[in-house]
């Protein structure tokens, strides 16, 4: 096409630019012949979108297009346009397979990972602790006759230990699914994650030094009720919302916190997620990686994408952020989709 364009106009360049959609920049898909430093640009659309331009260089520096010329690029530019949407929807789609290859190998790689941390954690750990209270316990039976007082020692310490044991079993069943979230459903879970970041922190208590849930307000808008949601939706809706509202009070030094759960979902039939702060904005802090027992945002967006659905990041007015979720039900039965 660029050849046809320089050929047929004897111009020493012609070049064809794609729009981008994300940011609206244009970059070359097609040249022919010698940049030169003045160049006219005719805009190619297509249904009444801008798509892309034709870029031509005059034949010398100052030289106008006749009017046979124009009629000539005219005619171009709208058999151009036709190709360029062509070869714009076939890098789109290529873009698009490639973004959910290496989006599906992340996957892959964060759900193998979680696997070893896991066997990691139940065969170096549960399970040697877990032995050595059998044998404490059989050494507590043994001193029960002899050293009444030595076997009475024993089992306080066996009690600690149990007790320590059945916390790490608790923390690991968290975190393959909140325990919450069949306790209470998902709206009563993040009720109860809004009320943990809410309470006060003890006086002198150095764990997050940056929280001050005093200052900081928040309200949930939920429905009543929810239909029966599909166990993959159901934790990956409570995962996107409790990072969201955690990086809030650890990072936006907001005033307010919205948290807004809608269904059915503006979208389609779904489930729709937004958390609102007054804070910095995005333009002032970096959202975080996964803090200590989060997700992190890209895990966050790789949750909602495994289901069909997103998760953006954008601004909220002057100040502040939003953070926005669409997960789709229709397609995830129950059963269907592991947790």
């Amino acid at each position: 096409m660029t050849r046809t364009v320089r050929e047929a106009l004897k111009l020493p360049y012609a070049s064809i630019e794609l729009q981008q959609d994300d940011n609206g920049e244009s970059f070359a898909v097609a040249e022919d012949g010698a940049r030169q430093a003045e160049t006219v640009r005719f805009a190619l659309v297509h249904r009444g979108e801008p798509i892309g331009h034709l870029v031509v260089a005059p034949r010398s520096p100052g030289e106008p297009f006749s009017t046979s010329d124009r009629r000539l690029l005219d005619m171009m530019v709208r058999h151009a346009s036709a190709v360029v949407q062509s070869a714009k929807a076939s890098l789109d789609l290529k873009r698009a397979a490639a973004d959910l290859r290496e989006s599906r190998e992340r996957l892959v790689v964060a759900r193998e990972e979680e696997r070893r941390r896991l066997r990691s954690n139940l065969h170096d750990d549960l399970a040697p602790r877990l032995a050595a209270l059998a044998y404490t316990a059989s050494a507590a039976e043994s001193l029960l006759d002899s050293d009444p007082g030595k076997s009475k020692t024993i089992l306080v310490e066996l009690q600690s230990v149990i007790r320590s044991t059945v916390t790490d079993i608790r923390r690991l069943v968290h975190d393959l699914r909140p325990p919450a979230l069949d306790e209470l459903g998902l709206i009563g879970a993040i009720e109860e994650r809004i009320g943990d970041l809410s309470r006060p922190l003890p006086t002198g208590s150095s764990v997050d030094a940056a929280r001050k849930p005093s200052a900081l307000q928040f309200r949930l808008h939920a429905p009543n009720a929810l239909p029966a949601l599909p166990a993959a939706v159901e934790v990956a809706a409570f995962r996107i919302v409790t990072e969201a509202i955690v990086n809030v009070v650890r990072h936006a030094a907001a005033s307010s916190c919205e948290v807004r759960i809608l269904y059915p979902a503006p979208q389609g039939d779904g489930l729709a997620l937004e958390v609102i702060d007054d804070g910095r904005g995005i333009g002032e802090r970096s959202y975080p990686s996964a803090e200590p027992g989060g997700i992190g945002l890209p895990s966050m967006r790789e949750r909602a994408e495994e289901l069909g659905g997103f998760v953006r990041l954008e601004r909220a007015g002057p100040n502040g952020t939003r953070v926005k979720a669409y997960l789709p039900i229709a397609l995830h039965q129950e059963g269907s989709e592991p947790a």
